[in-house]
């Protein structure tokens, strides 16, 4: 069974690339270097288990159809 890997991303435009802590906490200030936006660690973490529960609920509702 192939899992699917949910990226941190920027709110702001969507680079995975991060200046920071090599292990932040929640409310260590993270910088984008695609945008400069400063974001905490909690912020980004919280959109990525936002977007994993989405890809998660479109795949359960996909469930019983056939892909033929």
């Amino acid at each position: 069974m192939l899992r699917a890997r949910v990226q941190i991303l920027c709110t702001m435009c969507g680079k995975d690339d991060f200046r920071g802590p090599k292990n932040p906490a929640p409310k260590d200030l993270m910088l984008c270097t695609g945008c400069g936006m400063h974001l905490t660690y909690g912020e980004l973490e919280a959109d990525a288990v936002a977007r994993a529960k989405r890809l998660r609920e479109n795949r359960e509702a996909g469930r019983g159809f056939s892909r033929r």
